[in-house]
């Protein structure tokens, strides 16, 4: 446990915690980001929608400002790193911002085009946690083979489609739960589950993944669709446990840009949540402090 009687951080900033079996150090069996936040300065953000006109429909801009009084910064421009996440993603991560300008005790970010994310759409969604009843997005369950099998509706792009917010999303998140029993954590049992997107053709500049927690946020192998042409269907199968999922579709183009909005859409009214992190590399230091942490987010602002 972190912290425990044996082991406590001393210093802020980012971890990676590794797993591995005895004696097999270069062969981990999981890894887990974490921070540890040492708040030094205050954070004062707002999401808004974009500024720019030709943007103003699809964007998000999140403008923020660095209150720091009675912690001293002798060089904001060379000292101060910052970052803004959108929904725990880190690979469209905005880095690198510096002050536009700077007051007394005041760090001011309010840009137009620098600070600005894809609004993207609310996530799709599937709920397994009960193997009996089928749930609102779920075409089938069976039992074959001693593997429990569920199959989704195939979905549709919704790239040109209109803004609509049916349900409530919860921004790419899962939740490991399980209907018929009261140890989620042990009682949950795995599905391998059948997701299907139909496209008219097969995408040659890229690569289809299903993206969120589900995936922790990265593009594994296990999550990458795979084309039928006599279906007309991409498609992937993947093991998962009983629980509440949200997920998209994002393709992963050949020159490594990470892009929702060719399957998903993008509107400016969608709902994200953003998170905005301070680093600061005191002189004489070797690393970066996280000294603070601002959480903020675009519902209620359209």
């Amino acid at each position: 446990m972190i912290p425990g009687e044996n082991m406590k951080p001393i210093l802020s900033g980012n971890y990676l915690i590794i797993v591995y079996e005895e004696g097999e150090k270069e062969k981990p069996v999981f890894t887990k980001r974490m921070m540890i936040v040492n708040k030094k300065v205050s954070i004062e953000g707002e999401v808004k929608r974009a500024t720019l006109l030709d943007q103003r429909n699809y964007q998000h801009e999140v403008d923020f400002k660095v209150l720091h009084s009675g912690y001293e910064i002798n060089n904001p421009f060379g000292d101060i790193y910052t970052v803004i996440t959108q929904n725990n993603r880190w690979d469209n991560a905005i880095e690198g911002l510096q002050p536009l300008f700077v007051k007394n005790d005041e760090l001011i970010y309010d840009y137009e085009e620098e600070n600005l994310f894809d609004g993207g759409n609310e996530y799709r969604f599937f709920d397994s946690k009960s193997m009996r009843y089928f749930s609102e997005r779920i075409k089938n369950i069976t039992f074959e083979n001693d593997t429990n099998k569920i199959r989704l509706y195939t979905d549709k792009k919704r790239s040109f489609q209109r803004y609509s917010n049916l349900w409530q999303d919860i921004n790419g998140k899962r939740l490991i739960k399980v209907q018929e029993g009261s140890h989620n954590g042990t009682e949950a049992d795995y599905a391998l589950t059948h997701f299907s997107l139909a496209f008219e053709h097969e995408i040659t500049h890229g690569d289809l993944y299903i993206f969120g927690q589900i995936s922790d946020y990265g593009f594994p192998n296990s999550h990458l669709m795979k084309y039928n042409k006599e279906t007309g269907l991409y498609e992937a199968d993947i093991y998962l446990k009983q629980g509440y999922y949200n997920y998209e579709y994002v393709l992963l183009k050949n020159d490594g840009d990470a892009i929702s909005s060719f399957i998903e859409g993008t509107h400016f009214e969608t709902i994200n949540n953003y998170i905005i992190y301070i680093y600061h590399r005191a002189s004489g230091e070797n690393y970066d402090q996280l000294i603070g942490i601002k959480r903020i987010s675009s519902k209620g602002l359209f």
